[in-house]
């Protein structure tokens, strides 16, 4: 369809990446690429549904003024600009910075330990903890590669509904030290998570 377009596929959806140094020039490049793109979906008798199809311009915190210069359009419809798109579970900001994402993981997981909290008193240890690695760990795991690499700080409020759950699973004090418990468990923390997917080289 066109050279200039990176095109990521997965089942309906559709994601087209471009780059160029010069903004003017990229958004110039975007709209008359994409009249090739309408064409091909035409042919194909493929319908682009333009309530659903976002613009996402990535950028440095400090070009922030450029956004407001992005005007895409297909088949004469401006496309909607955002800040921010889910793409495959991951909630991606034109930034790159992933707060978004941590934040819905944190509100999912805080929701799943409520249940393990109410459960607390009527399983024991083993079923709990099936019910952790079906209700927390995954959010925990699924691509922690790409969101998970910023440091403690900023995982810290991951890591305090982490050791919350696991109190709960363990029957422990609300305060007790989570160290010997993910020992005893057999249970990383999230920053360990990311180091377990990190490559090594």
């Amino acid at each position: 369809v066109s050279s200039f377009f990176n095109f990521v596929l997965f089942a309906d959806d559709t994601n087209i990446i471009a780059s160029h140094n010069d903004f003017g020039k990229l958004v110039n490049i975007v709209n008359e690429k994409l009249e090739k793109v309408i064409d091909w979906f035409n042919a194909n008798e493929l319908i682009i549904n333009h309530d659903k199809t976002n613009v996402l311009y990535f950028h440095c915190k400090n070009s922030r003024s450029d956004v407001n210069d992005v005007k895409i359009t297909m088949n004469g419809v401006s496309l909607k600009v955002s800040s921010s798109v889910k793409f495959l579970g991951v909630i991606l900001d034109d930034t790159l910075s992933f707060e978004g994402h941590r934040l819905y993981i944190a509100n999912k997981i805080s929701k799943n330990v409520g249940i393990l909290y109410k459960l607390r008193s009527i399983l024991p240890e083993k079923e709990l903890f099936m019910l952790y690695n079906c209700l927390i760990l995954p959010y925990l795991q699924y691509c922690a590669i790409t969101w998970a690499g910023v440091g403690t700080t900023k995982l810290e409020p991951i890591h305090k509904i982490q050791k919350k759950a696991i109190r709960i699973c363990t029957n422990s004090h609300y305060q007790a030290h989570s160290r010997p418990l993910c020992f005893r468990s057999r249970t990383i923390i999230i920053s360990m998570i990311y180091i377990q997917f990190k490559p090594l080289f």
